[in-house]
């Protein structure tokens, strides 16, 4: 089951939910779809929502048995040692116990966002792990600042990966921890949107198994994938590969298949299809 509630949002959208879900006070919708629809439902409501607001509720298979996504609010879902709250505008600061206390910053309205890029040992969200953290922000549509981060692994790089990414044993030795990281990345995007390529079926999945694996507080909550917005603008491209993508677009790729490099593509790629 899933709860939707909606603030300022266009009737056009309202009209479009009522499609799968039923309408139980104005702009609260509950349904039981499966999570495909719920996924496109829920990006229907971003890309629709522009001044508006919105919550989803969602079941999941954790302790509590629910979860979930805001678009355009002040009230923030936190991870509290697995227990999601909601974290009110006026709150600032909650303390965890045993990491000591975290600082979260209040949530204002953002125009820029920030495009993320992960390199992992491979595709499974479950087992596999995160090498490498990309990120770039973007300001008035230019790049100001960016983060890249080597993950130390206590296992080895596989072959296929060193090969496609240039990552190598070598250099996880030297990387750094990946609750650290994961925490630096929290930090850069504050409470701003965050873009990337197959984010919603990919990035957040594995980022949110390895935040579970270290303990470490979940960085984002409002997303929007590029990868589907390109599947809506152009349904007839053979491969959505991204560099499929960029070279259909005409977009010159200088370097690929490591972290911020692909940001860049992304971000480039973003660009194109929202002009």
């Amino acid at each position: 089951m899933i709860v939707i509630s909606l603030s300022d949002c266009p009737m056009k959208l309202r009209g479009y939910l009522t499609k799968y879900l039923c309408e139980i006070s104005t702009g609260v919708y509950v349904g039981n779809v499966s999570a495909k629809v719920r996924d496109g439902l829920w990006q229907r409501v971003c890309d629709n929502c522009t001044h508006g607001r919105a919550v989803m509720v969602i079941n999941t298979d954790t302790e509590q048995g629910y979860d979930f996504r805001v678009w355009n609010t002040t009230w923030v879902p936190v991870d509290l040692d697995g227990f999601k709250v909601m974290l009110h505008p006026t709150i600032q600061k909650v303390d965890q116990t045993e990491s000591g206390s975290t600082e979260i910053p209040q949530v204002k309205a953002q125009e820029e966002y920030v495009v993320l890029d992960l390199e992992t040992t491979g595709l499974d969200v479950r087992h596999d792990r995160i090498l490498e953290i990309g990120a770039i922000l973007i300001q008035d549509n230019k790049v100001t600042q960016s983060m890249s981060e080597i993950i130390r692994q206590d296992i080895p790089v596989p072959a296929d990966i060193q090969k496609l990414t240039g990552i190598t044993d070598e250099m996880v030795e030297k990387g750094i921890d990946l609750r650290e990281a994961v925490e630096k990345l929290r930090i850069f995007i504050g409470s701003r949107l965050v873009i990337g390529y197959n984010i919603r079926d990919f990035d957040e999945k594995i980022l949110s198994y390895e935040c579970k694996r270290c303990s470490g507080i979940y960085p984002f909550r409002k997303s929007r994938d590029v990868l589907r917005m390109v599947k809506r603008a152009y349904p007839e491209m053979s491969s959505y590969k991204m560099d499929s993508v960029a070279e259909k677009l005409n977009i010159h790729i200088d370097e690929k298949h490591r972290a911020l490099d692909d940001c860049y593509t992304c971000n480039r790629i973003y660009d194109v299809i929202t002009q």
